[in-house]
C-alpha cells in the first residue's frame, strides 16, 4: 500500500548578510576585468586630457563709476568694447607683458552696468598679468578719454567767455558813444531849449542808452555763468575719475593641472559600471553556487549537491534523495532544465531492478524513475497531472542561474496539481 512522502524541511533561512557576501564572492570573481576596465579607463581619459589641453582664463569684472550718467551707460560701454576689440589692443598688452595671449574678449551684459574682461593664456601666471594689464589699461583709456572731454569742454567754455567779454567791452564803448553824445546834446539844449531836433534826438539816445545796457546786462549775466561753468570743470579735472573701475576678477585652472582629476573620476565611473554589470550578470547568467539562490525562489530546500564525474559526490546525493523520499516511494520523478548528464546519474543510482524499465513497477519494492528535460519537452497541463499522479516524490535539478526562473515555472503548476515536490538538487560544473 502506498503511503504519503514526508512532509520536505523547511527551506533554510535567507541570512541577512548572506546576499553581500555573494556579491563580494561575485566581485572576487571577476576582479580581474573590473581592473583591465578601471586601467583601460584611466590610460585613455588621461591620454585625452593631456591632447586636448584647455587655456587658462582670468576674468575682471569693469563697473561703470559715477562718472557715468544715465542715459550714457550704453555709450560708455561701447567704448570699452571697441577699446578692446581693437586690432592693436591685444598686441599692447603682450609688449607690457612680455609674453603671448591665447586671446582677449570682452563680455557686455545687456541691461548691466559692467563689462567683463576675459584674458586666456597657457598659464594662469600669464593670464593674471594679462587681466591685470588690460584693466590697466582699459582703465588708463577710460581717464584718458574724460581728461580729452574735459579740455574739450573747458576750451569751448573759455572761447564762449571770450565772446562774451569782447561783446560787452563793445557793448560799453557803445555806451560810452551815446553818453557822450547825449552830453552835448544837454548843452545844445540849455542855449535852445525848444529846439525840436534837439529834443528829439535826445529822447532816441536814451532808448539806445537803454538798450545797449540791457544787453550788455545780460552778456554779463552769460559771463558769470561761464566763469562758474569753468570753475565746475576745472575742480572735476582735479579730481579727475575714469568710467569704470575694477569691481572683482577670477581666474580658472590652467593646462599645467594634470589630467589626473578626469582621469580619476572616469575611473571610478567605470569602476561602478563594471561591478553592477559583473555582479548582474554573475546573478543572472552564472553558476549556481549556494543553495540560497535555488531555495529562495523555488521554495524547496536543496537535498544535496551533486558532480557529474565526483562517484563519491553523486552516490552521496542520491543516499540523501532516498532518505528524504523514504523506502515507501515507488516512483521518482526528475524534472531538470539542462543538466541532462546529472539528472541521468540521478535516475542511474536510484536503486532500480534490473532490466526494469522506466514506468515499470519493482518487483523488489525499490523504487523506478520518471525523467522530464524541459530543454527537450514542453511540460503540458496533461504531463504534470500525469508526473503528479504517477509519482510519490519529485525533486528538480538545476545548476544555472538563467534557469531558476523556468523551474520555478514548472513548480507552481505541480504544485497547482498537488504533486508532491520533496526538494531540488544542485548541479554543480563537471569535474
Amino acid at each position: 500500500m502506498r503511503s504519503d512522502p514526508p512532509d520536505p524541511p523547511t527551506p533554510a533561512t535567507v541570512v541577512d548578510l548572506q546576499p553581500a557576501r555573494l556579491v563580494v564572492l561575485a566581485l572576487l570573481r571577476w576582479i580581474w576585468l573590473i581592473v583591465s576596465v578601471c586601467v583601460a579607463t584611466f590610460l585613455i581619459t588621461a591620454g585625452i586630457t593631456e591632447e586636448e589641453p584647455e587655456s587658462a582664463v582670468a576674468v575682471a569684472r569693469l563697473g561703470l563709476t559715477d562718472e557715468v550718467v544715465w542715459p550714457f551707460y550704453d555709450a560708455a560701454r561701447d567704448r570699452v568694447e571697441i577699446l578692446v576689440t581693437s586690432d592693436d589692443f591685444e598686441t599692447r598688452i603682450e609688449e607690457t607683458i612680455g609674453a603671448e595671449l591665447a586671446g582677449i574678449g570682452v563680455e557686455v551684459p545687456i541691461n548691466q552696468a559692467y563689462i567683463e574682461l576675459v584674458v586666456e593664456a597657457e598659464t594662469v601666471s600669464t593670464a593674471t598679468a594679462g587681466r591685470d594689464a588690460a584693466v590697466e589699461e582699459v582703465t588708463a583709456a577710460s581717464l584718458a578719454t574724460r581728461r580729452v572731454k574735459l579740455d574739450q569742454e573747458l576750451s569751448e567754455l573759455a572761447m564762449d567767455l571770450a565772446a562774451s567779454e569782447e561783446l560787452i567791452a563793445t557793448l560799453e564803448t557803445q555806451i560810452d558813444d551815446v553818453i557822450s553824445r547825449q552830453v552835448v546834446i544837454g548843452l545844445l539844449l540849455v542855449d535852445d531849449p525848444a529846439d525840436p531836433e534837439l529834443r528829439t534826438e535826445d529822447r532816441l539816445l536814451d532808448s539806445v542808452r537803454s538798450r545797449l545796457i540791457t544787453q550788455r546786462d545780460g552778456h554779463v549775466r552769460t559771463s558769470q555763468d561761464l566763469e562758474r561753468d569753468i570753475d565746475e570743470v576745472e575742480r572735476a579735472q582735479a579730481s579727475l575719475q575714469p568710467e569704470v573701475e575694477l569691481l572683482r576678477f577670477s581666474e580658472a585652472p590652467s593646462s599645467d593641472d594634470s589630467g589626473f582629476g578626469p582621469a580619476a573620476a572616469a575611473t571610478g565611473l567605470a569602476l561602478i559600471a563594471t561591478s553592477l554589470a559583473v555582479v548582474m550578470w554573475d546573478r543572472e547568467r552564472g553558476r549556481i553556487r549556494h543553495r540560497w539562490y535555488l531555495e529562495g525562489p523555488l521554495g524547496l530546500p536543496v537535498i544535496g549537491s551533486l558532480r557529474v564525474g565526483e562517484s563519491a559526490g553523486q552516490a552521496a546525493a542520491v543516499d540523501r534523495l532516498m532518505t528524504v523520499v523514504g523506502s515507501d516511494a515507488e516512483r521518482i520523478g526528475i524534472v531538470a532544465a539542462g543538466e541532462v548528464a546529472a539528472a541521468t546519474v540521478i535516475a542511474d543510482l536510484v536503486p532500480v531492478m534490473t532490466g526494469t524499465e522506466s514506468g515499470a513497477e519493482s518487483a523488489s519494492g525499490v523504487a523506478a524513475t520518471s525523467f522530464v528535460d524541459l530543454d527537450s519537452e514542453y511540460v503540458d497541463d496533461d504531463q504534470v497531472r500525469s508526473l503528479t499522479r504517477g509519482c510519490d516524490a519529485i525533486v528538480m535539478v538545476c545548476g544555472s542561474r538563467q534557469r531558476v526562473h523556468q523551474l520555478r515555472a514548472v513548480a507552481r503548476r505541480i504544485r497547482g496539481a498537488g504533486g508532491p515536490l520533496v526538494g531540488a538538487i544542485l548541479a554543480a560544473p563537471e569535474s
